[in-house]
Order: C-alpha cells, then structure tokens, then sequence
C-alpha cells in the first residue's frame, strides 16, 4: 500500500471511526452528570495518560522544539474549548448529539480554507474538487442542523 493510501486510512478513515466513537462517549458522559469543566478535565486527564504511553511505545524521529510544544498546546486548548462547547450544549441544553456533530464537523471547512492559504495546499490539491466536497460538508451540515 502507499503511503498516500496509508495516510487517507490512518488519518482519514480511522480517525472519522474514532471521532464518531469519542462523540457517543462524550454524550453519555455528559448525560450522566458530569458538568463540562470535569469533563475537560477527565478528557484532558486521559489524553495526557495516552500520550505518555504512545511517547514510551512508538519512537519517532522527532525533534522537541519550543515552537512544536506551544502549537501543542495551542491544539489542546482550542480542543477543549471546543469540546466545552459541545458539553454544555448537552448538559444544560439537551442537545442531539447527533446534530450536533454534523454541525462541529463542519470545521473541515476552516481545516479546508486554512490548509489552503496557510500551507498553500492549493498547489498540492485539485482545489475544485476539494471546493465542491466542501460545499456539499456545508449543505450537508444545514440539513442535518434542521432535521
């Protein structure tokens, strides 16, 4: 298999399985009364555990700069206040998990339009196709939103 093929399954097709498995979880642990500070916390708690079990298991070469630490962090951060977001529409407003997600996961357009401009994937992409999949997310979100 090639490594574009292994990137799409791993990053791709896996992680969407994950995600979609991680959204259950965080409703049902919303739904039973965690507030969505302990949430983050319990979230973060466990995303630090694993962390330190995959840096032990899997050796890279890597190099730990200060600049890749504070883009990190700046994930986690984001991370959580998004997930923050997602409890509390849960927890005190009873939200659908299931509209819910198509909403949130229409943060592939940012992803889209950031990769974009920032790492100027358009030379990389086929930016029409890319475009047109990216309508569809976004009409595909709106319907699920009214459902």
């Amino acid at each position: 298999m090639s490594s574009q093929v292994l990137s799409i399954l791993i990053g791709g097709v896996l992680a969407a399985l994950l995600l979609g498995i991680s959204s259950i979880l965080q409703k049902v642990s919303n739904s039973s009364g965690i507030s969505p500070s302990q949430f983050i916390f319990f979230a973060g708690l466990s995303i630090a555990l694993s962390g330190a079990l995959v840096w032990g298991g899997i050796q890279y070469e890597s190099q730990l700069t200060s600049k890749a630490v504070i883009y990190a962090c700046l994930f986690g951060v984001v991370w959580a206040a998004a997930a923050f977001c997602v409890s509390i529409s849960i927890s005190r407003y009873g939200a659908n998990i299931s509209q819910l997600v198509s909403l949130f996961n229409m943060n592939t357009l940012v992803g889209v339009v950031l990769g974009l401009i920032i790492f100027r994937e358009y030379q990389q992409v086929n930016t029409p196709m890319l475009l047109v999949g990216a309508t569809l997310i976004f009409v595909g979100g709106i319907l699920c939103a009214k459902a």
